[in-house]
């Protein structure tokens, strides 16, 4: 499974990359057999009514198909865990139930 993050208007030091890294890890892990590829996508959008939120955006390329997980959080903490705890069914779903694509 190759993993990749991006980060927009936020600074990653590198043991939060790693913290990141193993969080999302953790959960795909038991569908590493089935994933190609995973692109943690890290954004910081500044807003005028409240405080800044942090969207964490995950993409799953699986043999099966293209999975996109999206939350929106107030620290990045909490964006990584809900995009990839809370959806971590949906990821199962996602993976174990849909038929491969046709070639």
């Amino acid at each position: 499974m190759q993993f990749r993050i991006k980060s927009k208007n936020i600074d990653l030091s590198n043991s939060t990359q790693k913290a990141v890294e193993r969080c999302v890890r953790l959960v795909l892990s038991r569908f590493a057999n089935r994933i190609g590829r995973v692109i943690v996508r890290l954004e910081r959008i500044d807003s005028v009514h409240g405080p800044a939120r942090i969207s964490c955006r995950l993409t799953v390329q699986a043999r099966s198909g293209v999975l996109v997980v999206e939350a929106l959080e107030t620290n990045l903490k909490t964006a990584v865990e809900r995009a990839s705890g809370r959806d971590g069914d949906s990821i199962a779903r996602k993976l174990l139930y849909r038929k491969p694509n046709a070639a």
